[in-house]
């Protein structure tokens, strides 16, 4: 019974490792097949939030990363012919995947995806790093997102309102809207574009992947970028109000407005890194002996303990990190990794006839509908003109 279950598995395998390059294309196109409708859906809404329309910018900049490291894997001769399987995450998109064609959530089909490149990518080295920025593009869910940027607008606002006070600028704060000398500006304007909380967080995230930092770094990092984009944003407003106080300038719109919005941002990048110092600074190892003396007493032996584990989050070395961590999971040839995804990307492809069926068929209809309705007009002109012929010539033979 078990051969039987595994015998069109078994069966692919033994294809894919005769012909590896034509199946591993095969692969592909699946994979286009199974997730391009879900991602064209999925990226068609995050372009309608404003908040969002970084994301194509990204997605090149994470591009480029996964082709370095991708190409770093080669020039150290690393040998993939026998890979890692995570089955816990492969069961997890797997469940993800049917959520989505069960529920039509493109949301869900885009985590899949990114759980699907992520047992893919954790077999190439620092590749799991190189796909973590990707979720910065969730948005959360329940509008959440759009309550944060607006809280953050207010904690902004109330921020500039000091800064004001503290420079003798009379101006009056209602809400996100700044009065200064008879001129009201919108804070709503000062967070968005390349002022975005949500630019500087996928900035620090693709930072972090491209620095290959630890977790340890790179989770205050990116808490950080939350707040130096709200002291930008803070100082952007104030900016605003003292050019329109004291130089009589706008720079709320404009050229100069831009202008403002690329200093600020890249001010803030700059904050960032040198966050980034800071933290290295704050989690560097301590390099204690991997190998314990036998004449430590208890309470040595336990600090040695800690100080292993410490060393062991914060090591930076991409050589001693390679060496100690390699990927957990089922060891699997090539030909068996293969056959697995193009089985889960050919049910996937039917999964999306059965869900995007239906949408295609309305849609088909619409445009025969259509079709039929602009050639109808068209006959029935050509029939009045013959009537207006036959109607003519019935008269002139009266």
């Amino acid at each position: 019974m078990k051969v039987s279950v595994f015998r069109p598995l078994l069966q692919l395998e033994a294809k894919v490792n005769r012909r590896t390059k034509l199946y591993t294309f095969v692969a592909l196109i699946l994979f286009v097949v199974c997730f391009g409708p879900w991602l064209q859906v999925y990226f068609g809404h995050l372009w309608r939030r404003e908040h969002y329309q970084f994301f194509p910018m990204m997605l090149i900049a994470v591009a480029v990363i996964s082709h370095d490291c991708w190409k770093v894997a080669a020039d150290r001769g690393c040998s993939f012919e026998i890979l890692k399987f995570s089955a816990p995450l492969f069961g997890l998109a797997t469940v993800v995947f049917g959520g989505a064609l069960w529920l039509g959530s493109p949301w869900l089909a885009y985590l899949a995806t990114l759980l699907i490149l992520w047992t893919i990518a954790r077999n190439i080295p620092f590749g799991s790093s190189t796909i973590a920025p990707l979720f910065v593009l969730l948005p959360l869910p329940f509008s959440m997102d759009g309550e944060l940027v607006h809280g953050l607008q207010r904690v902004s606002s109330r921020g500039a309102s000091a800064l004001l006070d503290m420079a003798a600028i009379r101006h009056l704060m209602s809400g996100n809207i700044l009065e200064v000398s008879g001129k009201k500006f919108f804070v709503e304007e000062a967070c968005s574009g390349i002022g975005s909380v949500y630019l500087l967080l996928a900035s620090a995230a693709v930072y972090a992947s491209w620095r290959q930092l630890r977790f340890v770094v790179a989770v205050p990092l990116l808490l950080s970028a939350i707040f130096w984009a709200v002291a930008g944003n803070t100082f952007r407003i104030f900016c605003v109000a003292w050019a329109h106080a004291y130089l009589q300038f706008d720079l709320s719109s404009g050229i100069l407005h831009d202008i403002l919005g690329a200093a600020t941002y890249l001010m803030s990048l700059l904050l960032l890194m040198m966050t980034e110092q800071a933290l290295l600074f704050v989690f560097e190892p301590i390099n204690t002996p991997t190998i314990p003396n036998a004449s430590e007493t208890k309470r040595q032996r336990l600090a040695g303990n800690l100080g292993r584990i410490w060393d062991r989050l914060t090591t930076m070395d991409p050589g001693i990190r390679l060496r100690k961590k390699q990927p957990s999971g089922l060891r699997m040839t090539r030909g068996r990794f293969v056959a697995v995804l193009i089985l889960f990307f050919a049910v996937g492809c039917v999964g999306n006839v059965w869900r995007f069926w239906p949408s295609m068929l309305s849609t088909s209809q619409i445009v025969l509908d259509r079709a039929t309705i602009s050639f109808r007009p068209a006959r029935i002109t050509v029939t009045q003109d013959v009537q207006k012929v036959f109607v003519a010539h019935g008269r002139k033979s009266r």
